[in-house]
């Protein structure tokens, strides 16, 4: 039989341990919690940033057809070469013959500028062909168009900065290319003059 002190130590043990239990089962349960907690966070991260890698190649993907699709549909800009063949007299504005000075523009900007002396609206004589040829090199962007402008002066009223006595214009396109652009170049109580253009596609 064991003695009455053996019998009160084994009660305090019990007692101790009584007491020591609730607070451990806390602590498992409460690193237990936190370890779960971690565990779901960690996956939920995981979820979140494969999610954002998923989106944002898709949006990569739609950018890249996108570029594709403007690219594919925007054409490069055509240099051509804008050279005046010959020019028909219909009426000279003088009683004999007359000298004129003519500038051509594209878009209000000059290309070329020359002048013709003795131009005269008879039969036979009323075809005038310049040589060498004037010409000038310029872009034509699809989609748009190109105001071709021919100015005319009688070369003994010419004054810098004076109106031109004669002007003319045409428009200009892609669609023109390796055609003949007429411009009529007249005015009331004036000369009136027929230009006309080759538009030639120039190889880069």
């Amino acid at each position: 039989m064991r003695d009455g002190a053996s019998m009160a130590e084994e009660k305090e043990k019990k007692k101790l341990w009584l007491i020591l239990l609730p607070p451990l089962l806390t602590t498992t349960a409460a690193l237990t919690a936190a370890g779960t907690t971690i565990f779901v966070n960690m996956r939920n991260d995981q979820r979140a940033q494969a999610q954002a890698a998923a989106a944002a190649f898709i949006q990569r993907q739609q950018q890249e057809l996108e570029d594709a699709q403007r690219g594919a549909a925007v054409p490069s800009a055509q240099r051509i070469r804008l050279q005046l063949d010959r020019i028909v007299v219909e009426r000279d504005g003088a009683m004999g013959t007359a000298d004129w000075r003519f500038v051509v523009e594209a878009d209000a900007q000059p290309l070329f500028a020359f002048t013709r002396e003795s131009i005269s609206d008879r039969a036979g004589r009323n075809i005038v062909t310049p040589e060498p040829a004037p010409s000038a090199v310029l872009l034509l962007s699809p989609g748009t168009t190109t105001t071709l402008s021919v100015k005319g002066w009688r070369s003994a009223w010419y004054r810098r900065g004076e109106k031109p006595q004669v002007v003319g214009t045409a428009t200009l396109t892609n669609e023109a290319i390796s055609k003949v652009v007429e411009v009529d170049v007249h005015a009331e109580k004036s000369g009136r003059f027929l230009f006309q253009f080759s538009v030639i596609a120039k190889q880069e």
